[in-house]
């Protein structure tokens, strides 16, 4: 059984490994060596470049790990096939993963849906309960299902629309990605959630509940779908945002949503006129029934 330098045998490596991905998505090297010494400790210091690469090469050749290219500003190159350079690098992800979104088999559990282009995805996760901001993100708080959830867009996948809708019944039509991008453009993900009042997709006219353009991470665009319950913002101060944050990570499991609210702002809601766009600066809390509210937050790195 093979050992480097580290003493750490190579099975342990290729399952330390395994499951750094498998945690994290899409790294490049450095970035799971960090994780590699974050999760093995003192050891994996002494774990030489080379084997960390023999490492990621022979699980790729397993079939266990798949190797993709990327331009410098993380954009994935479908189908590349050549050799990296100064505007191209290289990073792993465990197979068939390498098109998910981060966390998004947690939102699948409690039988919601989010969906992005192939070159966007890596830029978008999802995390339960957690008041921390997303360095360099756009943040989304809301409750669902006993969850409290962060949704983060990466400031670097900007501009893009978010598109927020109730999730299909068995017997309704489910929306097609490619279907709302001959509308709204490519740089479009559509966030499906199991909550009665939102609105769902109808036809790519009136597609879901509301739709967020975010073009500059400190200001979006919101816009009504013609919704059945309509939907309202209300510009928060930081520390209003803050107290918002604080009481949806104090309930967690026990988050209801008519409970997660402002008790008093110092700007009162807005509502967004049907199928106008609305310029709502962050951060913002949106209402778009009794069930349902989300905080927007920009950290920047």
């Amino acid at each position: 059984m093979g050992r480097n330098k580290s003493g750490i045998v190579r099975d342990q490596r290729l399952q330390a490994i395994r499951s750094v991905l498998k945690n994290s998505g899409r790294l490049n090297k450095q970035q799971i060596a960090e994780r590699l010494r974050a999760g093995i400790g003192p050891d994996a210091e002494k774990i030489e470049t080379r084997t960390l690469y023999r490492d990621l090469e022979y699980l790729t050749t397993q079939g266990d790990v798949e190797k993709c290219y990327v331009t410098t500003d993380g954009s994935l190159i479908p189908e590349f096939d050549g050799a990296p350079d100064k505007t191209k690098r290289v990073e792993w992800a465990i197979k068939g993963q390498l098109q998910r979104i981060r966390g998004v088999g947690m939102l699948e559990s409690l039988n919601a849906c989010l969906q992005a282009p192939f070159d966007l995805a890596g830029d978008l996760s999802v995390e339960s309960n957690t008041k921390h901001l997303k360095r360099g993100c756009v943040n989304f708080f809301f409750p669902l299902s006993h969850q409290f959830l962060r949704l983060s867009v990466d400031e670097r996948a900007l501009p893009i629309t978010l598109n927020v809708m109730r999730a299909p019944d068995e017997n309704e039509r489910r929306p097609l990605l490619t279907d709302l991008q001959k509308k709204y453009g490519r740089r479009l993900a559509l966030l499906q959630l199991p909550i009665p009042t939102l609105s769902s997709f109808r036809s790519p006219q009136t597609s879901g509940h509301f739709q967020l353009y975010i073009e500059r991470p400190q200001e979006i665009w919101i816009q009504d779908c013609h919704s059945k319950n309509g939907t309202s913002t209300t510009i928060l101060s930081d520390q209003e945002a803050t107290e918002i944050l604080e009481k949806g990570a104090l309930l967690g499991e026990r988050t209801v949503t008519s409970m997660w609210r402002p008790d008093q702002t110092s700007h009162p809601p807005e509502t967004c006129p049907p199928g106008e766009r609305k310029n709502a600066h962050l951060p913002t809390l949106i209402e778009a029934s009794e069930q349902f509210r989300m905080l927007v937050i920009a950290s920047h790195q």
